[in-house]
């Protein structure tokens, strides 16, 4: 499936499709199940031409098992983890493991973890592929893109198109997977899905180059984003004045 809106935005990374399946591209890449790998990572190699799957078997982290929609369990020993403590054998999910500092404390962390919308998807694989290789008959869950901030400003824009208001797009704080797969397909049952703006994960930054972050789109609004392209500010001056400077953005 081709994209008019990534033609439009001149990306330097192809859209990447998330699809939930029973069935695994052959020639997918996974990780070993003895081994630990963020799929942030495997986001990036989507976006330049490869498949990746998760399935439980190969997924050995354990926020990602949750961030994917593989899992709806999620032990209480991660609050402990995502705090400003010290590291402690006792008790945690990767004992010994420093604390990342991305909560004040253990209440809080357990008050964000109480309010993820968890959940386990009843198809064996998470999926991610270019979106060029997908039919629109294959349903994706959720499309996303790499883009600099003058493209990031045209999707938020694109976000907000065809419905009222100013708050069509959320930038929510999670690891990477939570905010680009778990929040993204929480949208679509939503009578008005919104996106996600994804990897501010710092953790996760080294996945992606600097000077990009990730758009997810609910299937349902990238679907919307997509008609809406001709007639809109996209091919109108305000954005072709950016044009060469997006283009070379996106070559460099």
């Amino acid at each position: 499936m081709n994209s008019l809106l990534a033609e439009r935005l001149y990306l330097k990374h192809q859209p990447a499709a998330i699809l939930f399946s029973d069935e695994k591209p052959r020639s997918a890449r996974e990780f070993a199940a003895s081994r630990w790998g963020c799929a942030a990572a495997m986001l990036s190699a989507a976006t330049r031409g490869a498949a990746a799957a998760f399935s439980l078997a190969t997924c050995t982290c354990h926020g990602a098992r949750n961030g994917l929609c593989l899992s709806a369990e999620r032990s209480a020993g991660v609050d402990y983890f995502m705090t400003c403590g010290h590291a402690r054998s006792e008790g945690q999910v990767m004992p010994g493991k420093e604390p990342q500092g991305y909560k004040k404390d253990e209440a809080t962390a357990r008050a964000t973890r109480l309010k993820l919308p968890l959940k386990a998807i009843g198809q064996k694989y998470v999926v991610f592929r270019p979106l060029a290789g997908v039919r629109p008959e294959d349903a994706p869950r959720v499309v996303v893109m790499y883009a600099n901030p003058d493209q990031l400003a045209a999707l938020v824009s694109m976000a907000n198109f065809a419905h009222p208001g100013y708050d069509n797009v959320m930038a929510p704080s999670g690891s990477a997977c939570m905010t680009f797969c778990l929040l993204a397909e929480h949208e679509n049952a939503m009578e008005r899905p919104r996106a996600v703006i994804s990897m501010t994960d710092v953790f996760a930054r080294k996945f992606i180059e600097p000077g990009l972050l990730a758009f997810a789109m609910p299937w349902r609004l990238f679907l919307e984003m997509e008609a809406s392209v001709p007639g809109s500010f996209l091919e109108r001056r305000a954005w072709l004045s950016l044009a060469e400077r997006v283009k070379g953005a996106s070559a460099s």
